[in-house]
């Protein structure tokens, strides 16, 4: 499997409390994972924990994470 680091934008939000309108200025925010990636047509799946071989033969990960390809701005392989 290849590993990659994948700069994203994530939602981000929900002020404690109510406000103006016009003073909200909550912005999405830019984030970077990095791990093993299996890919779908339609998002990229990120793998941070990667075991090769178990006693069945049989890789396994853990803590898989999916990011809607619409909202990656960069992949570069590490």
């Amino acid at each position: 499997m290849k590993i990659e680091i994948i700069t994203w934008i994530d939602s981000f939000g929900v002020s404690p409390s109510w406000q103006e309108i016009g003073e909200i200025t909550t912005e999405p925010v830019l984030c970077e994972s990095v791990g093993f990636v299996k890919e779908t047509a339609d998002y990229v799946i990120v793998i941070p924990h990667y075991i090769k071989e178990t006693k069945h033969n049989e890789a396994n990960g853990c803590g898989e994470m999916a990011i809607p390809k619409v909202c990656i701005k960069e992949r570069k392989r590490l």
